[in-house]
């Protein structure tokens, strides 16, 4: 039997009341909220109910893979996609820590979507503007998806239709302190709100980023929710988001964005340090999108594609060669 969906996050800091929020959702609803932790996590998790994945159990329940992740590293959330995978998860949630659920996001989700598609001159779509915003405080200039070309940031898009498509990949907004790039809150650094509307979805080789902040996936896609560890933690979400959108380029699905169901305090981050990590992404996202879409993948299985997208990475020298040994580690839990 199929768990509807199971809730995954991973965290260095104690709970907080968003969590704690978060976990009174998945007990009314009757679903597990998995929490990965890593070397400086209390057990405080485990103690107010959550599922905790202490190390110890990491290495216990997936030991090749465990060992091989780095420790201090984003990426072994991984680990807690497989625990949700083995408990036949039929969606997975995946969040973090200083998201506080405004609605219950374990309710259930439709893989056929009602939704909208808008042109944009190019192949980039800044869903973010579509959204719009409202803000409290004061004017703000254009706003941007962390990953997103700036080259494109002055696009202008048009409603094109409206029609239900498969997406079984759901990318949640977020209110307070979105999941924008370090520029735009070096820039701006104020709280925003979107505008709540239909969902919106990307017509063919129409980019926007995802991550990981608020994001539904669909078990027929589990194998491309594997995040990256040879790079920063500001790229890693990024880097799997592209990775998946191109693999969905070759199939009949659509990738979606939704309206807010979380706010984001966000923890203590320097901006400095962040751009500093993401300063790959402002040189190459627009290079990494080109060179996807020029790979003929037709034929391959997703654990060659994997392989195949993740060498052009390499090549960039945005990973590192290892990637590839983690991936093939990766795969092995997806043999049928």
């Amino acid at each position: 039997m199929k768990n509807d969906i199971i809730g995954v996050l991973t965290s260095v800091n104690e709970p907080n009341q968003g969590m704690i929020k978060l976990l009174e959702y998945a007990r009314v609803s009757d679903t597990n909220l998995i929490v990965v932790g890593d070397v400086k996590t209390p057990n405080s998790w485990a103690e107010l109910g959550f599922e905790f994945m202490a190390m110890s159990n990491q290495y216990d329940l997936f030991p090749d893979f465990a060992t091989s992740l780095p420790q201090f590293h984003y990426s072994r959330k991984n680990l807690g996609y497989l625990q949700a995978i083995g408990l036949n998860a039929n969606w997975i949630y995946e969040t973090d820590d200083d998201n506080s659920p405004i609605d219950n996001p374990f309710t259930a989700r439709e893989l056929n979507v009602d939704m909208d598609f808008f042109t944009s001159p190019g192949k980039w779509l800044n869903v973010y503007e579509v959204f719009g915003t409202f803000e409290e405080a004061k004017e703000r200039g254009k706003l941007w998806p962390r990953g997103f070309s700036l080259l494109r940031i002055n696009d202008n898009f048009h409603l094109h239709n409206s029609t239900i498509a498969k997406s079984p990949i759901q990318q949640g907004l977020a209110n307070g302190d979105p999941d924008v790039d370090a520029i735009f809150r070096i820039a701006n650094g104020s709280f925003l709100n979107f505008k709540n509307r239909r969902t919106v979805g990307l017509l063919d080789s129409q980019i926007c980023p995802i991550n990981s902040q608020t994001t539904f996936w669909h078990n027929s896609i589990f194998q491309l929710m594997y995040l990256p560890s040879t790079c920063s933690f500001r790229l890693t979400d990024i880097l799997r988001g592209f990775v998946a959108w191109r693999i969905l380029q070759d199939s009949d699905e659509v990738i979606t964005f939704h309206s807010p169901i979380v706010y984001q305090d966000r923890n203590e981050h320097n901006l400095l340090k962040d751009f500093k990590e993401e300063i790959q992404l402002y040189f190459y996202s627009e290079e990494i999108i080109e060179d996807f879409l020029e790979l003929d993948l037709v034929g391959m299985s997703t654990s060659e594609k994997l392989i195949e997208l993740y060498q052009v990475l390499i090549k960039k020298q945005i990973v590192q060669v290892g990637e590839l040994n983690l991936i093939r580690l990766w795969n092995e839990f997806f043999k049928i």
